[in-house]
């Protein structure tokens, strides 16, 4: 046994071992339940049962005549396909995710190994399927190689989405796949055959026939999530006129400067003012002119 198929093993084991009956759950317990009860939402094509969001339907001996009979109890999940799954309190101890080679289905019924190309798979779960070679696909619930190439036949896969707003209005969003190599390639719904991608301001229908993913007005544009890409020449226009417009603020400065101590040197010079002799007087906090200041200033004054 090789190692990544011992890893797989080990795993599993531990993934049973963690999410035994025994161990703790907020979740009710004795909720009867039937598997042949399993259905997608047409709406939001979400896997809906019996149970609560942390459990799931085990499969009983008679399921295979798909009675509607709730002969089962509902029991907490055993693994987790998403980080933080929906439906578990803040303190309450999350199933396990699955190790490398496998895959969590949708009811959470425990892992299990990768699909081979060709056998069954659930409603847009690629990563259910096992490939190396090529892009492996889930299309049509089936496992199948997105390698057909240009010009040869192909299968495609439209799922409807409907959203229903707050107000109760309801918009539609629909997610067409094919198995067309991709990017680059698309399958034509009209002849089943792989088609060149359309390029930017191409004429298009939908959004699949863009390159770009994304036909706004009939026209192939770049999608809004599309980072905004400056050419050469708009940075080297930008970056030129901050410098230009920033290197004579501190020659100007300077200038300035200069010519403020010019100028105050020269009223110096022309107009100087003699010293203002004081003397104390007897009081200490007072500061008086004497008698022969106030005569030579009055001289000054004058001339």
């Amino acid at each position: 046994m090789s190692p990544a198929s011992l890893l797989l093993v080990v795993s599993l084991c531990l993934t049973a071992a963690q999410a035994r009956p025994d161990s703790p759950s907020s979740t009710p317990v004795g909720i009867r339940c039937s598997a042949s009860n399993n259905r997608i939402d047409p709406a939001t094509t979400k896997l809906l049962l019996d149970c609560p969001e942390t459990m799931y339907c085990p499969l009983s001996a008679n399921e295979t005549t798909h009675s509607n009979e709730k002969s089962q109890s509902c029991v907490d999940r055993l693994c987790r396909r998403d980080e933080f799954p929906f439906g578990y309190a803040v303190d309450e101890l999350l199933p396990p995710l699955c190790p490398p080679g496998a895959f969590c289905p949708d009811d959470g019924s425990g892992c299990r190994v990768l699909v081979n190309i060709g056998e069954t798979c659930e409603l847009g779960r690629d990563e259910q399927c096992a490939g190396m070679s090529w892009t492996p696909i889930c299309l049509h619930s089936t496992c199948m190689y997105a390698n057909a190439t240009l010009g040869l036949a192909c299968l495609t896969e439209t799922t409807t989405y409907i959203n229903t707003w707050p107000n109760g209005e309801q918009t539609l969003n629909a997610i067409t796949r094919d198995n067309c190599a991709s990017p680059g390639l698309y399958c034509d719904p009209t002849t089943l055959v792989c088609l060149s991608a359309h390029a930017l301001n191409d004429v298009c229908v939908a959004n699949y026939e863009c390159f770009s993913g994304n036909c706004a007005s009939g026209i192939c544009k770049n999608p809004p999530e599309t980072p905004l890409r400056i050419a050469s020449w708009q940075s080297a226009l930008v970056s030129t006129t901050l410098v230009g417009g920033e290197c004579p603020h501190p020659v100007l400065r300077i200038q300035l400067t200069r010519h403020s101590h010019s100028r105050a040197r020269s009223l110096a010079q022309h107009h100087p003012q003699p010293p203002l002799p004081c003397e104390f007087t007897t009081t200490p906090r007072l500061l008086l002119p004497t008698a022969s200041f106030a005569q030579g200033y009055i001289r000054h004054q004058v001339g």
